[in-house]
């Protein structure tokens, strides 16, 4: 068999995945599956600014990059970048399985299959590959740097191989910092195997590390060219830490109030079954405990995922915490392949092969085929307007010089991927109220809109605005009408 089948393969399963995300893609701005952060991510890349913390330089420089491609709206532009990079992050599961399994390859070409296929429907990454935000570049990343990894009875990489897979690494890192819970396994099970050579290989590895973060000084020079979106005033070196540390949710992790523990044990029990199916589910159990796997590094680097990053999503305090378990579907993923390879190899030996094999294998096929037919609605973002529909109808409503004062996540970015990025109603200023007590808002909003009066985070500047001319108006998100000027 060629040692290149597994990575066409991977490609097969890419371009299966990716018509599916095709048809239940956002059509422009969206709201759908907890994204109301993609109107900032899709505004600080449009207007060369900073994202919310972390700021996620490596995203906003792909995103820039696929803006440019010639297609309408510009939300769909980006939201691009999501679907092209799940599917790719489902076909890498097919190599990856491949070359951890153990026995005939064959069989771990067809595990890869099916887990790739599992990984690329499997409703959690499904629902972020069809909205703008940086969870499926996110699993990308994790399973290209578990593809970095030696394989125990292989040569040993190269230094340029070794800092190649570090730059890998620093560039995750600024897309995503829980990429840093993969890390300490990741970096023992890269030098484990060694020998003499470790040291080395583990100061090309950090080199390519301390390369790859050099994306973070993105940060500060967009922040110095004033854009409207310039969260924590990076170009200084205090507001570049704000930004980098994410200061503001630093709080919320492992901050779940205990009372709400087991009913976030139980959503997390519930999301594994949803990925997979039951069937897939207990096939992934068998691969993890009793599949043919290659050493036991691919095992141990499993077990890690699985254990740090339910830890960490269990005890975040934020709504979507769920979609920090995306590098744990990944590998039970590879899990779920090493199982389909165990069962295949039992299979094998029995006299009736010939019909055993493709039945089991189109068993779990049909399984999670059903599986991905039964959360398609849930998934489907294809519909969601309604983030498109109020921000023209704020826009549409909102008086002539007025101020549109927002308050959450929705309403603010939304209006500023309307108002900055595609550059509609420039006569009008919004300011976000909760982000007046911060000096490096108040500074950008004097850099955006020169014609303001001087803005405090008291009580009084509402009476400012209102001296100077300028009628204010609230947006409301969920009733009508989208637009209320007193």
């Amino acid at each position: 068999m060629s040692t290149r089948a597994p990575l066409w393969l991977g490609l097969v399963v890419a371009a299966l995945v990716l018509p599916v995300y095709a048809l239940t893609l956002a059509p422009g701005l969206t709201w759908a599956n907890q994204s109301a952060d993609g109107g900032d991510l899709i505004t600080a890349a449009a207007t060369g600014g900073v994202a919310h913390p972390s700021g996620y330089p490596t995203y906003l420089l792909l995103a820039r990059l696929v803006q440019h491609l010639p297609l309408e709206p510009l939300a769909a532009r980006t939201t691009w970048l999501s679907a092209v990079a799940a599917a790719l992050a489902a076909g890498l599961v097919v190599p990856l399985v491949s070359r951890t399994t153990a026995g005939p390859r064959a069989w771990g070409l067809v595990g890869g299959g099916v887990a790739g296929l599992g990984l690329g429907l499997s409703p959690l990454l499904w629902s972020q590959a069809v909205v703008t935000e940086v969870h499926a570049l996110h699993t990308l990343f994790c399973a290209a740097l578990l593809y970095t990894l030696p394989l125990p009875d292989a040569p040993p990489p190269s230094h340029r191989a070794h800092g190649l897979a570090g730059l890998i690494a620093g560039l995750a890192l600024g897309n995503h910092l829980t990429v840093a819970l993969l890390l300490p396994a990741w970096l023992a099970l890269s030098v484990g195997g060694a020998g003499r050579a470790w040291r080395p290989a583990l100061g090309w590895r950090l080199a390519g590390v301390a390369l790859g973060l050099l994306v973070y000084l993105y940060l500060p020079l967009a922040a110095a060219g004033r854009p409207p979106v310039n969260w924590g005033g990076a170009a200084t070196p205090a507001g570049w830490w704000w930004v980098v540390s994410g200061a503001p949710y630093q709080a919320l992790a492992f901050g779940l109030a205990s009372a709400l523990a087991l009913g976030r044990v139980a959503g997390w029990a519930a999301l594994l079954v949803a990925q997979f199916s039951w069937l897939g589910l207990l096939v992934g159990v068998v691969g993890l405990f009793f599949g043919p796997v290659r050493g036991w590094g691919a095992r141990a680097v499993t077990l890690w995922i699985v254990g740090v990053y339910s830890a960490f999503a269990l005890g975040y305090n934020a709504a979507d915490s769920y979609a920090y378990l995306l590098p744990v579907f990944l590998a039970l993923a590879l899990s779920l392949g090493w199982g389909v390879a165990a069962l295949l190899n039992t299979l094998a030996a029995r006299p009736r092969r010939a019909v055993t094999v493709p039945a089991l294998v189109g068993v779990l096929l049909v399984a999670l085929g059903l599986n991905a037919a039964r959360h398609w609605p849930a998934v489907d973002a294809s519909r969601d307007r309604r983030a498109e529909d109020f921000g023209r109808a704020v826009l549409a409503a909102a008086p002539a010089q007025a101020v549109i004062v927002t308050q959450g996540d929705q309403d603010t970015f939304a209006l500023w991927y309307f108002h900055f990025a595609l550059r509609q109603r420039p006569d009008l200023a919004v300011v976000v109220e909760p982000l007046l007590a911060f000096d490096w808002y108040r500074a950008t909003l004097r850099a955006t809109y020169p014609d303001l009066p001087e803005l405090s985070s008291g009580t009084d500047w509402r009476v400012t605005l209102e001296a100077a001319g300028r009628r204010l108006c609230d947006p409301r998100v969920d009733t009508a009408p989208a637009l209320v000027c007193p």
